[in-house]
């Protein structure tokens, strides 16, 4: 509640002059601030839609509280209004900009889709972003089976001066993450927008169960370097590769047992640090993975086992106790 409450210290409370609430995206169709932040008027603190966190929505479910409601709405509308949408303007904008920015959007504008009481105006507006930008994905990426690998949220080759499509995962963790989260979230959508939604939700659900695969002997990724490298090499320059095993290849030049049991390599494992692993890539990746085994898509649980098998996972896992914001794992 006190973060929720503190959030009025960036300026994106952005009222509608005429109704005195938070402004819909239906009320300033054409807004945009032409920028990925909003520091405004010399305010010192800098929302940025990359970072912004799911402000006002546990608060909201736990006190009721309208002025809590009105900071997710603040929220969602920064996240709308900081973006360019691709041609389109209104509920029609599509999210685009780095991945980790159209995760955060769709988390964010999902969660007020969800919770808003059914007779809040801006629900309707939430509503319709989503559908809009589902249906836009479906038809981009799951239509098209391309990349086949599920990373169709890929904003753009972030290291130009190394040979071949280099990528972040960690963001398309996130965003595999919140469409999963947002399916438990139940938006009441129709039954056709829902079927749109799964449909793209199990697609990003191939990058986790694809990186916590069986290994180059079997044609896949290997799960002991799950998160990958900071920067992972997903396809040739100006393309992407066909499996996931293309991506291990080009992403790494040595060969690997994967054997099972076999240990976890990369992002902080065994690191002395009680919060490196935890607040690492691990954990992003398994709260991907965590939603795409409690949703039953195949080979979700066996790429579970695999990483939760691994002879120093449980080593890892524990300090997810005291650092638990990525601590998402399937119900038993």
């Amino acid at each position: 509640m006190a973060h929720s409450s503190a959030l009025g210290s960036y300026t994106i409370f952005f009222r509608n002059p005429a109704t005195k609430g938070i402004q819909k995206f239906s009320d300033y169709p054409n807004a945009y601030a032409n920028s990925e932040s909003l520091q405004l008027s010399g305010n010192p603190y800098r929302w940025e839609v990359a970072h912004h966190p799911n402000a006002g929505y546990l608060a909201w479910l736990a006190t009721a509280e309208r002025f809590h409601l009105e900071t997710i709405e603040a929220n969602a509308f920064a996240a709308w209004y900081t973006d360019s949408g691709d041609g389109q303007s209104g509920v029609n904008k599509l999210y685009v900009s780095q991945t980790r920015a159209k995760a955060w959007r769709y988390r964010t504008i999902a969660g007020l889709a969800a919770v808003a009481p059914d007779g809040e105006p801006f629900k309707a507006d939430a509503k319709a972003s989503i559908v809009a930008n589902l249906k836009s994905w479906k038809a981009s990426w799951v239509d098209t089976n391309s990349p086949a690998t599920g990373l169709g949220a890929t904003y753009a080759d972030l290291d130009l001066t190394t040979p071949g499509k280099q990528v972040s995962l960690f963001e398309h963790f996130f965003i595999a993450a919140s469409v999963g989260w947002s399916w438990d979230q139940e938006m009441q959508l129709s039954s056709s927008d829902k079927a749109v939604q799964v449909a793209v939700r199990d697609y990003f659900y191939r990058i986790p169960i694809g990186l916590t695969g069986r290994g180059q002997s079997a044609g896949e990724y290997c799960y002991q370097r799950g998160p990958g490298p900071y920067r992972t090499t997903i396809g040739p320059d100006g393309g992407y590769y066909a499996n996931w095993a293309q991506v291990y290849t080009a992403t790494y030049s040595d060969s690997i047992a994967c054997a099972a049991g076999s240990p976890l390599q990369e992002s902080y494992v065994d690191d002395n640090s009680a919060y490196a692993f935890p607040q690492g890539n691990w954990g992003h990746l398994m709260t991907a993975l965590s939603f795409a085994v409690d949703h039953g898509v195949s080979g979700a649980a066996e790429s579970y086992a695999r990483v939760t098998g691994a002879s120093n996972w449980s080593a890892n896992a524990v300090k997810f106790n005291d650092w638990p914001q990525y601590g998402v794992v399937k119900r038993p």
